[in-house]
Formats: C-alpha cells, structure tokens, sequence
C-alpha cells in the first residue's frame, strides 16, 4: 500500500465520514465532470509492462481501465474512448480505481498549479512507474516463486523516484516485504532456470544444515532479514547469517539437494496473493 502512504503523507490522511482531507483528494470525486486537458505533461518514468493478450483479457473493468489510462499517461495521448470511459465507486478500500482517477485527474483540466500540481505529479509518476507496473507484472506473474523476484523489481521502480518519495516509502518496503525472507529466496533460487542462483541456493542450505541430515521442521526465528535497498541480484537482497532451509527441502537428503545444481526443483503452484492470504495477515 505504498501509493496509500505516499498520497497521505503529501495530501492529507483519509477519514470514513469526509473522505479525503487535502485538495487533490477532493477534487477525485469530480474527475467524471472534467473537461480532458489535451495538452497534459507525458510521464514515462521506468518501463511499463505489456501485458500478453491473454492476460489483458482477464482484467477486470476497472484494471483495464487502469492500464490504458496509465498508458495514455506515459505516451501523452489519450484516446478518446478511453477518455469517455469512468471508473468504478471510489472508496478508501478500492486503491486500484484511486490510482485510475489519479491519472484521470493528470489528464483533466484540474486547475492546480504551484505545490499541489507539483505534488500531483509526484504521485502519478509513482502510479506510472512504479504502482502500476508491479500491479500488472504480480498479474501476469502470479506464483509464489516469483514473489522475492517481485521484491528486486520493486526496489529497482522505487530507485526511480525522488529522494522525497524514497524517504516516505522505503521504510514501508523494509517492515513489509515478507517475500525477502531467506525460506522464501533459496526457494526461488532452486526453482531458477539460472544455474548460478541454484548453485548458490544449495550451498547455502547445505550450510545452514551443518551435519544435520535433514532440516529442522521445528518452530523457527521468523523475522525479516536486514534488507539492501541497493540491491539488484537475490544474492544481494539480505543479510544471510539468519538465514533458514525452505518448507520444502527440509525432508530431501543432501544428496538430492545438490542435484538441484543440475536441475531446477519443481515445486507445486500456489498465487502469490489472494484475499485469503491477506484476510490471514490481517487477523494475525
């Protein structure tokens, strides 16, 4: 929920009976009611992904409505059937269409300038570079093997972006990423096409086995690593020195472990994130 903490930390906090407290917050309501400005400021920060055809089938209303809108943000043409199209019912819990409406409002005549259109343009080169991007590779991308991979490209988006920006999110990014714990990583890494990354994986289990036979099954230290917000490999992402053997490996021998130097382990399909993943965080 960066683009929450981001968009509060520079507009306001929101509140169940008011809605958004700052200007541009309550100027989302009147998006639809805009004229279009067609001489609006392209935004093409980073890259954006292109979704296969098949996936982009999938998208719901709203995320196809995201998607283009973010497109026609990063070229600086909107199309016009695109700019006749509204979004969903804007509420605190619907982040997707907020973002979508953001970039709406980017591309209307709004009518602000100075600091607030500065700080608008923080936030839509966030939604283009960054939000809208990792939403739509975590959709065409979708397994749990991908979720540490996710986190790379994340840090890599957010160096993008001001020093401003970076201050207000990285913490975020550190206390939450769970995808960076070192189970979830070597696992990533057995499972790689990269022989490399699967190398180091197996020698690091190895280590953390010692003369241990098989892994410890039992109740296990479960916080998150130091992480470097420098880093572009897995190798580099935490510290190793707590580092634990993934669920799945913990009952194989050494021997069929070092095999997966050879050949990468095949492990069962599980999403990524769902809303019963999040609902169990939640209640945790």
């Amino acid at each position: 929920l960066g683009l929450r903490h981001l968009f509060q930390e520079l507009d306001g906090k929101t509140d169940s009976k008011t809605g958004w407290s700052g200007e541009i917050g309550k100027l989302l309501k009147t998006v639809s009611d805009m004229e279009v400005n067609s001489d609006y400021k392209a935004i093409n920060l980073g890259d954006m992904i292109h979704l296969p055809k098949d996936i982009e089938d999938q998208l719901s209303t709203d995320q196809s409505l995201l998607y283009k809108r973010v497109q026609a943000v990063r070229s600086g043409y909107l199309p016009r059937d695109v700019a006749l199209r509204t979004g969903g019912s804007l509420v605190h819990s619907r982040w997707l269409t907020f973002a979508s409406e953001l970039c709406m409002l980017w591309m209307s005549k709004h009518g602000l300038t100075g600091a607030l259109f500065e700080r608008l343009e923080t936030v839509v080169t966030y939604i283009v570079s960054v939000y809208a991007p990792l939403w739509f590779e975590i959709k065409a991308q979708h397994s749990w093997i991908h979720g540490p991979r996710h986190v790379i490209k994340h840090l890599q988006c957010l160096r993008l972006q001001s020093s401003e920006v970076q201050r207000i999110l990285i913490p975020y990014l550190k206390t939450s990423s769970w995808y960076a714990h070192s189970e979830a990583i070597l696992q990533t890494m057995l499972s790689s096409s990269d022989q490399g990354e699967r190398a180091f994986a197996v020698e690091k289990i190895l280590k953390i086995r010692g003369r241990d036979l098989f892994g410890k099954s039992g109740p296990r230290y479960r916080k998150l690593p130091k992480m470097n917000v420098e880093s572009t490999t897995l190798v580099d992402l935490i510290d190793w020195r707590r580092a634990h053997e993934p669920v799945l490996t913990l009952k194989l021998t050494k021997e069929e472990i070092a095999n997966f130097k050879i050949q990468p382990m095949q492990v069962p399909y599980f999403p990524g994130h769902t809303q019963a993943i999040e609902r169990a965080v939640k209640e945790a």
